[in-house]
């Protein structure tokens, strides 16, 4: 296997391979100059790529995962369009933190546990699960490892045949680092009355895999809840990875809140998910973080007659923050429905992304698909791009979308500021005003009502900044 190393684009200190097999094993040759990120992937993959009989079906997964890393190679923002604007010199320009062995306890912000009114389901600790948690608070979850060793052979064999079907290298690269993998394996006609709550906290400098595996059996129901953050000034890593599959007439709601107060954070999100007969996917996610740079990538494909999906997302980007959301949705069967609403609020030197492709095969007649971009620049230095696509094969379809930039209405102000309103909070209110239509969506989905508000008041106390 071999990966094709990007030099970078700018002039940076000279970064020695630390043996010629570090070398070989990354696609180098004598001339060749690792990254710190590459290089730091050494004492990882290594161990992975060794072929042995006696592997565990999750040590297979894993080194499936690094050989499709080593097959695909870190992308070029020169060939790629899917990466043309995301600027990687923030990751690959350091070592990836160490795993830190110290686990404490971690629990979600008081706000949020109050406004969720739940207990956390799932606890993901500077890379860790912490040791206090309880097989009784992580239930319905089980570890891939913990699986009984039918149940094993039937997850390995669908998530090597999502493995082998990657094309982010990230997603694949997080898969083979992972520790273990959260299953949750849903049965027919069962509805989970209560949200699952997962928490994803650095609270010291280390990197996190976390990857969560979901089923959902013929007309069952969920809601699970991933809120991520960070504290103080650190350096994070995070490849976050959640593979789902739903069968006939089953529902999944999947929320991502992600707020990270530390600026030297990098987390890429990958959500998988097909979806199959009379089948709704419905996924929802809130970013108010200040880390470096963010990257969601959703890749959604609906198989089944009827199937339903609906992607929304809202982003606050202040700063210096970078943050990307990409979509690749797929229409393979007849009378599927699909909506995506993304907006953007942009300020200071901030960037924001919206990178949006649906697909239409020649299964998919009677589509419907509806994809709207909507972007507000708060600064003259903050930039927003937003780029929908759309490639049809079939003949009989209602598909649209379209994208908007712009800046607060200036005359909306001059009136709010007529009668009495200061001409800050003037402003404050008209940016709220972008969002809430959209956040009132959260108030749709039974036990995560109080969102709204808990989002709505996040975002006033990030303007307020």
């Amino acid at each position: 296997m071999t990966m094709t190393l990007t030099p970078p684009a700018e002039t940076t200190p000279v970064y020695e391979p630390s043996s010629l097999d570090v070398a070989s094993l990354l696609g180098a040759n004598l001339t060749t100059v690792l990254s710190p990120f590459e290089a730091s992937l050494e004492a990882m993959l290594q161990p992975l790529l060794v072929t042995g009989a006696n592997k565990s079906p999750l040590q297979q997964l894993q080194s499936q995962a690094a050989e499709r890393f080593m097959t695909l190679g870190l992308p070029n923002r020169k060939q790629q369009e899917a990466w043309k604007f995301i600027d990687l010199k923030p990751l690959v320009s350091k070592p990836l933190p160490a795993v830190q062995s110290h686990l404490e306890p971690c629990r979600l912000p008081y706000r949020l546990e109050k406004a969720l009114k739940l207990p956390v389901t799932l606890t993901v600790c500077n890379g860790n699960f912490p040791k206090n948690q309880s097989p009784q608070a992580a239930a319905p979850w089980v570890l891939f490892s913990q699986l009984e060793e039918a149940k094993q052979a039937d997850f390995q064999q669908w998530l090597a045949g999502k493995t082998a079907q990657e094309v982010d290298p990230f997603c694949v690269l997080g898969r083979a680092l992972a520790e273990d993998i959260w299953t949750l394996d849903v049965p027919a006609n069962t509805a989970l009355e209560k949200p699952l709550v997962i928490y994803v906290n650095q609270s010291q400098t280390s990197m996190a895999f976390p990857q969560w595996a979901v089923r959902m059996a013929e007309n069952a129901s969920a809601t699970v809840v991933v809120s991520c953050s960070s504290e103080s000034q650190l350096q994070a890593y995070i490849q976050a990875c959640a593979t789902v599959t739903l069968a006939k007439g089953a529902t999944l709601n999947w929320v991502y809140l992600v707020n990270h107060t530390a600026e030297n954070v990098v987390q890429l999100l990958n959500t998988r998910a097909t979806v199959h007969e009379n089948a709704h996917f419905n996924l929802f996610a809130v970013n108010a973080s200040n880390g470096t740079l963010l990257r969601h990538s959703m890749d959604v494909d609906l198989v089944g007659q009827e199937a339903n999906a609906t992607l929304n997302g809202i982003t606050l980007a202040t700063g210096k923050t970078s943050v990307h959301n990409h979509v690749r949705l797929t229409h393979d069967a007849e009378n599927c429905q699909s909506s995506q609403i993304f907006k953007a609020v942009v300020g200071d030197e901030a960037k924001s992304e919206f990178d949006g492709s649906i697909f239409v095969t020649t299964n998919g007649q009677q589509t419907d698909a509806k994809q709207l971009s909507k972007n507000m620049l708060l600064s003259n230095k903050a930039k927003a791009f937003a780029r929908p696509w759309l490639k049809i094969d079939a003949d009989d379809v209602k598909c649209s979308h379209g994208t908007t930039v712009g800046q607060l209405d200036e005359q909306q102000v001059f009136y709010l500021v007529s009668r009495g309103i200061a001409p800050e909070e003037a402003r404050h209110m008209l940016t709220l005003a972008f969002v809430v239509d959209l956040l009132s969506q959260l108030e749709n989905v039974t036990g995560i009502e109080a969102l709204k508000t808990e989002c709505l008041t996040l975002f006033q106390e990030k303007l307020a900044h």
